[in-house]
Order: structure tokens, then C-alpha cells, then sequence
């Protein structure tokens, strides 16, 4: 063979890998171009059956080549767009996108098909579609790519989001407004209870002072008239600052830093320390961390807690108070337990609303404000706070901030 010249000729790639001069060995090189021709068919079939498989997907799902051409398009596609497979086929997927769009979705799909990868669009920006009778859809893409010999193909899963789109909107704008009018309904709170203060004060100044202005000692009648106006006037001033600490709950700004909750206890302790001492509660407090929280508010939402403990408990009884502290599958979960009257089931909820009451004045005193405060201090740290107790049987209060 070291004689043999090479003769100009067609070369391809022979079944077996060899390549072959057919002008050579007509016979053979026709042999090869039957395989190659077959191979073609067959990976041409192989992706045809592929593709009616892809029809009994409970999608649209849409296929092109890297070039934006459209290969196939399942009938759930072919009913969203308003287009049959004939009118789409060998076209631009530019088709199904809005004109106005359209050269910004050739950048897009050239970036693509240069480095195809899977994703997901629609999440992070509006994807918009265009349907055959000019109406524009909202569209969330899922997007891969298959590499056959055939060369490799973009499948695209579509679903039409546009009703999604229209209800979340709906959604966020209703909240933006409740959010407004809470906003509004704070800030009104906020400036009435402040407000009322002053006149509250002479109110309760000048009736304590009225005795004396008149010089005389009042008969049993008017001495009891005067009782009840300022007894009233006391527990209005009050109602007014709770109004006022529910309100800055609320509206202050969130001072989030490192926080020793021990000394948030210890501090909510000593402002219960009277209180403490006249019931003889005893109070049992384990090691608590430090977290990330707003000292202030944490402070408050322990004596509230803690407050509440030593009030609704039995004449009979000596409150029992024990601030707990658990591992929860979302970090730590708090908690202040006693040994108090209980609260029915049904009622485990309405606690946490703003002057709600379960018993009378005469029973327990208050305003009903404080477990209020406490679920505004709890939510305002992304936490949650919930009640678990029965009648007679005590109440286990407990709650997470959010991210510690």
C-alpha cells in the first residue's frame, strides 16, 4: 500500500468510525450513505416519539432549536396560544411574544442559547405572551434543553398566570390599604390617648382637691359620689396609657440588637416586684441566651406575661410562675407557665385581641390590653405567640421571635 495515491473523492464517517475514499469502492460508499441516511431516520423517529409522548403532559409545553424555531408544540400549547401546529411550525417563537418586546426576547434567547441551563421564568420579572387574536397573557416559563443528533432542542413548559397575577395584585393592594388605615389608626391612637392625659390629670387633681376647697367634710352620699368620679377617672387614665403603650408597640421603630433575656426577666421582675410580694408569687426563672431582639419590647412582653400570671390565679392559691424555654424546629420557643384559673378552648384565641375580657372588673382588674401588647412585641419580631391551657388547670403562654 505504500505505493497507493489518494484519489480526490467524497469522505464520511463509515458505521464503524473508518473513513473510506468512495470513489474508490462505489459499492461501499453507497453501503454507508444507506446506514447514515438510516441512522438519520432513526434519531429523526426516536425525537418523534418523544415528542407525541410530550402531548399527554398536562402542560403547554413548546419546543424549539437554538436558532428560536419552533419543532413541535404540545395541543395544551397549541389552545393557549390560539394557534394550530401547521401555522406555527418552522416559525419564530418571536410569534408568541408582544411586538413591543420582541427584540429585548432575541437578546434574551441568543444569551440562552449560548449557555442553555435549566430555570424557571416569571419569577423574578413579568413574562409576558402574545395569543393569536392579539391578547397578552402573564406566563410563568420553565425552560431546558435536550442535545440529540439531530441537534439540541429548548423545551419550554408554559402556564398561563394571568389570572394568578390579577388576584395577587388584588391581594397586595388590599393589604397595602389595610396597612395604610392601621397605619392611620395608630397614629389616631396614638395622638388621642396622648391627648387625654392632661385632661385626665386635672380631672383626678382637682376632684382629689374638692374636699378641701369646700372646707367642709362631705356627707356619706357626696364623699361616695366623689370615690367613684375619681376611682373612674384612675382607671381611665389608665386605659389611656395602655391605648399608649399599645399604640408605640406598633409604631415605634424596631431597635433590634443583643439581648440578654435573663436581664429583660430580671428587669420586668423588679417593675413586678410590689405585685410579687403581695401575692406571694414564687417565680422560677431557668438560664435564658441572648438573642436578637428589641430590649424594650421584650421587657414588656415578659412583665405582661408574667403580670397577667400573677393575676388571674384563685384567691386560695399562691401563683406558681415559671418562664420556660424549649428547642422548636425554628429555633427557640418561650414561654411563661402558671398555675392560674385557665382558659377554655374557645377562648384561646380572643385573648390576644385588644380589650377583650373574660371576666369581669370586679373579678380581675384591667383593661384588657395587656395580651395585645404582647402578640404586637411578638409579630413586630416575625414570631408567632399562642396560648395552651384548660379551666382550672393553669395557662402555658408561649412565643418565638422570629429569627433568633
Amino acid at each position: 500500500m505504500k505505493n497507493m495515491k489518494s484519489k480526490p473523492g467524497i469522505a464520511r464517517a463509515h458505521p464503524e468510525g473508518a473513513i473510506e475514499d468512495t470513489q474508490r469502492s462505489p459499492e461501499r460508499a453507497a453501503r454507508v450513505s444507506d446506514a447514515s441516511d438510516a441512522r438519520t431516520e432513526s434519531d429523526s423517529s426516536s425525537e418523534s416519539i418523544l415528542l407525541n409522548h410530550l402531548d399527554d403532559i398536562p402542560l403547554a409545553v413548546l419546543v424549539a432549536d437554538l436558532e428560536g424555531r419552533v419543532v413541535y408544540l404540545n395541543s395544551d400549547c397549541a389552545k393557549l396560544f390560539g394557534y394550530s401546529p401547521d401555522e406555527v411550525l418552522g416559525h419564530s417563537i418571536e410569534l408568541f411574544v408582544p411586538e413591543a418586546q420582541r427584540q429585548q426576547h432575541v437578546n434574551h434567547r441568543r444569551a440562552y442559547s449560548a449557555a442553555p441551563v435549566r430555570r424557571l421564568m416569571g419569577e423574578d420579572r413579568v413574562v409576558k405572551g402574545v395569543r393569536k387574536d392579539g391578547t397578552e397573557v402573564h406566563l410563568e416559563v420553565g425552560l431546558g434543553v435536550m442535545h440529540t443528533s439531530l441537534g439540541s432542542r429548548v423545551f419550554a413548559t408554559i402556564q398561563d398566570i394571568t389570572q394568578r397575577r390579577y388576584y395577587e395584585e388584588k391581594l397586595r393592594d388590599a393589604n397595602n390599604e389595610l396597612a395604610g388605615k392601621n397605619a392611620d389608626l395608630d397614629e389616631f391612637a396614638y395622638m388621642a390617648s396622648h391627648d387625654l392625659q392632661e385632661p385626665l390629670r386635672k380631672l383626678i387633681s382637682f376632684s382629689e382637691l374638692l374636699p378641701t376647697d369646700l372646707d367642709c367634710e362631705l356627707n356619706d352620699e357626696a364623699a361616695a359620689d366623689l370615690k367613684f368620679i375619681i376611682e373612674s377617672a384612675y382607671r381611665m387614665r389608665r386605659l389611656v396609657q395602655d391605648l399608649l403603650t399599645l399604640s408605640r408597640a406598633g409604631k415605634d421603630e424596631l431597635r433590634r440588637t443583643s439581648v440578654d433575656l435573663g436581664q429583660c426577666v430580671t428587669d420586668a421582675l423588679s417593675a413586678l416586684e410590689t405585685r410579687v410580694r403581695e401575692v406571694g408569687a414564687i417565680v422560677q426563672v431557668p438560664g435564658l441566651p441572648t438573642v436578637d431582639a428589641d430590649p424594650v419590647l421584650t421587657t414588656q412582653l415578659f412583665q405582661n406575661l408574667i403580670g397577667n400570671a400573677l393575676k388571674f390565679v384563685s384567691k386560695e392559691t399562691h401563683p406558681v410562675v415559671e418562664v420556660t424555654i424549649e428547642d422548636g424546629d425554628d429555633g427557640f420557643v418561650f414561654g411563661v407557665k402558671d398555675n392560674g384559673i385557665g382558659i377554655a378552648p374557645e377562648f384561646h384565641s380572643r385573648v390576644f385581641g385588644a380589650f377583650r375580657r373574660l371576666h369581669t372588673r370586679a373579678e380581675y382588674d384591667g383593661s384588657g390590653v395587656g395580651l395585645s401588647i404582647c402578640r404586637k412585641a411578638v409579630e413586630r419580631h416575625g414570631g408567632r405567640i399562642w396560648v395552651e391551657s384548660e379551666p382550672g388547670a393553669g395557662a402555658h403562654f408561649r412565643f418565638t421571635l422570629g429569627d433568633d
